[in-house]
């Protein structure tokens, strides 16, 4: 009875050493010849967040793990910056795939951009990794012509990569009047910026047919250059066009009394547009002096003609002599 209770204890024995051999057989050793010849390429995890990176090397049986944070100023929190192996590598299934996270940006001061030249705010702008938005113009007596004089987020704010910034440039102090500035053979554009810097409004712009200037090149303009006019003042622009379409010829009005040149350029669809006095004792009053665009001149439709009437006004006369 007791040699028949050995040997089933030996039975049961050698039933288990078989049963385990098989399983580590199956569950080890077997997976490992199959995989033994496996390789797969790593992929590309840049930009990506972490969770979802460790979560895509999984399913392709890798192992994501964090090596460093590092501040970056391009990716957000919390993304893959960098990773080890590189993108395209070819391993074993259960590699390690070490990854670097950004932890974003650090806050960004605000320097300080006032009684500075426009050049030196922009490469204080640039250094501070932040973006110029606009540039707008102010009179001040605090600050003197062409420097900067304010900005929209004040020095020592703290704000973030990237954020805008807009600059108020001076104009120096306020004046009554002002000096028309001369934008002849200014491009159209340059010649804008010039009035709008200046204190001036910019009037109306009419075509002249050109042949010898570049298209939208300022042929001429009025008022005057140097002429000392109101503040906000409009300053009308006549520019090159070599087009010829609905292009005609300015009719000559000197001489002319001003209702009848009214007529004469309505049947001819041009436009006079300012009428200025000159005190003048030989000619009748209401007759044009003066025109511009000046006779014979080739113009579109539509163009605005100024003309100078003569009066017999004292007041005119008085502010001529003065």
């Amino acid at each position: 009875m007791k040699l028949m209770i050995f040997f089933i204890k030996i039975a049961l024995v050698t039933i288990i050493f078989i049963g385990g051999f098989i399983l580590v057989i199956d569950r080890v050793y077997f997976p490992g010849v199959v995989n033994q010849g496996i390789s797969l390429k790593v992929p590309n995890l840049i930009g990506k967040d972490f969770s979802v990176a460790v979560k895509e090397l999984e399913e392709l049986e890798f192992q994501g793990i964090k090596s460093k944070t590092k501040v970056d100023y391009k990716y957000p929190e919390n993304t893959v910056i960098n990773q080890t192996p590189k993108s395209g590598s070819t391993c074993k299934p259960g590699r390690r795939i070490y990854l670097t996270i950004s932890s974003g940006s650090k806050p960004v001061e605000v320097p300080n951009l006032k009684a500075i030249s426009p050049l030196d705010a922009k490469y204080k702008i640039q250094k501070k990794k932040l973006i110029l938005d606009s540039i707008l113009y102010d009179y001040s007596s605090e600050y003197p012509e062409g420097v900067i004089m304010d900005q929209t987020i004040e020095e020592g704010s703290l704000v973030s990569v990237g954020d805008s910034i807009s600059l108020v440039i001076s104009l120096g102090p306020e004046l009554d009047k002002y000096i028309v500035p001369n934008l002849k053979e200014m491009q159209l554009s340059k010649a804008i910026n010039k009035i709008n810097m200046s204190g001036f409004k910019v009037g109306t712009i009419s075509k002249l047919y050109s042949e010898e200037l570049l298209p939208n090149t300022v042929i001429s303009q009025f008022p005057e250059p140097e002429k000392v006019t109101e503040k906000g003042s409009e300053i009308m622009l006549y520019i090159a066009t070599i087009e010829e379409e609905n292009i005609f010829i300015v009719p000559n009005l000197k001489d002319m009394e001003l209702s009848k040149a009214v007529e004469e350029t309505d049947s001819l669809i041009f436009i006079i547009n300012t009428v200025s006095k000159v005190y003048n004792e030989e000619l009748m009053p209401n007759t044009i002096i003066s025109q511009f665009p000046e006779p014979e001149t080739i113009a579109e439709q539509g163009t605005k003609i100024v003309v100078f009437i003569s009066t017999d006004e004292e007041s005119y006369k008085v502010e001529e002599e003065e």
